[in-house]
């Protein structure tokens, strides 16, 4: 069962370029979730007093095994929208051992609920998706007890 391959498109408005690696990533990241240079210390540090909103990192987990598929694995994408739908982002997952995936988002706001879906890329370029039968996954940030 072959499922046909998309673009998840991004806008300059909702993304911004890492100034150190390059790559592009979402424009409520404060830092790079590629190499971790944080785009503005002295600014995120004003906006995190100003707005007191804690940001955590959220790391997701998944077990693929290619004996599920006829083709050995290519790659791994998780494919996640911070606001609903509205826009959708991508982050390579790393094999961290046998079978299991992980990708970290990092710096999302409390009370964020991330919808997300895994893409699973063959050797054979066929996309296999895993969507929750067109639901999607998601997971809600928590709210931080404020420190005392």
């Amino acid at each position: 069962m072959a499922k046909k391959s998309f673009e998840i498109k991004t806008s300059k408005f909702f993304t911004k370029t890492c100034s150190n690696c390059g790559k592009e990533y979402p424009s409520w990241f404060v830092s790079c979730p590629y190499c971790k240079t944080p785009w503005d210390k002295k600014k995120y540090e004003q906006e995190q007093q100003k707005e007191g909103k804690i940001k955590k990192d959220v790391k997701i987990m998944v077990k693929i095994t290619e004996e599920n598929f006829e083709e050995p694995i290519k790659k791994v994408n998780l494919k996640f929208s911070p606001n609903q739908g509205q826009a959708w982002y991508q982050l390579l997952m790393e094999e961290k051992s046998d079978n299991i995936y992980e990708a970290q988002v990092l710096e999302v706001p409390d009370e964020t609920t991330l919808i997300y879906f895994i893409e699973v890329e063959l050797e054979n370029n066929e996309i296999v998706v895993e969507n929750n039968n067109g639901e999607y996954y998601h997971y809600k940030v928590s709210p931080s007890e404020p420190d005392s």
